[in-house]
């Protein structure tokens, strides 16, 4: 599982898989209700 530390964004993190050259089960950490 690779991870992503966000900047400016209200998630703070994201956390995804990637199979067969594409994204798969991502995983938002953090956020705002819009």
């Amino acid at each position: 599982m690779y991870q992503y530390k966000t900047k400016g964004t209200c998630s703070q993190m994201i956390y995804f898989d990637i199979e067969d050259g594409k994204v798969k089960n991502v995983e938002f950490v953090g956020g705002c209700n819009g």
